[in-house]
């Protein structure tokens, strides 16, 4: 790596400082990461309580409501 540019000495930052950077990065892709799978479970769920039948029975009919009183 150059150090000089036109006759200046160009300043690097610290190797210290380097790799907390790219720790810091890590870290929050690990945080966008988790909540990605947090939304996406939760949008399953959603989808999957709302498409589940309450029951495995064919609805009933009530009867006595269509048939005519006299």
């Amino acid at each position: 790596m150059r150090t000089h540019r036109f006759g200046r000495k160009i300043k690097l930052p610290a190797t210290i400082a380097i790799k907390h950077q790219i720790r810091m990065l890590m870290a929050l892709d690990e945080v966008k990461k988790a909540e990605a799978q947090l939304i996406e479970q939760s949008a399953r769920r959603a989808v999957r309580h709302d498409t589940l039948p309450l029951s495995t029975s064919p609805p009933r009919i009530a009867y006595d409501m269509m048939v005519p009183t006299r």
